[in-house]
């Protein structure tokens, strides 16, 4: 189903990604749920989701989708207050270069989130 995962000494199996969800940027290959799992341990994200959006030089950037949690200030959630504090998670190329507040994720029927329609919300 294009998993990406690793089993460890002991046979257990972890997903690490789906590969449709990895982001291709530049040289690097970046883990659109590492990124997701990152943000969410901000205190103002209820929820996450990260996607690739297209870049002119790298082909592709990392956009963050955010439905902060209530009562949270939107401007701890902006592109610099995010990037700051993901700067000690994660590695300068995986940071958002992009970010979109909304109230909720678009999801189907089974509850999994909607990426592509996330995706076309960045096209302009």
């Amino acid at each position: 189903m294009g998993d990406i995962g690793r089993i460890d000494a002991d046979g257990y199996l972890y997903l690490s990604d789906r590969h449709q969800d990895v982001i291709k940027s530049g040289a690097f290959k970046i883990s659109s749920l590492e990124v997701e799992a990152a943000l969410h341990e901000h205190h103002g994200v209820a929820e996450a989701a990260v996607v690739g959006v297209p870049h002119p030089v790298l082909g592709s950037a990392v956009a963050a989708v955010l439905v902060p949690r209530p009562g949270t200030d939107p401007t701890g959630l902006s592109l610099a207050a995010l990037r700051g504090f993901l700067a000690d998670r994660l590695a300068d190329y995986q940071l958002p270069s992009r970010v979109l507040l909304v109230d909720e994720l678009p999801r189907n029927p089974g509850g999994k989130v909607l990426k592509r329609q996330l995706t076309s919300q960045f096209d302009n």
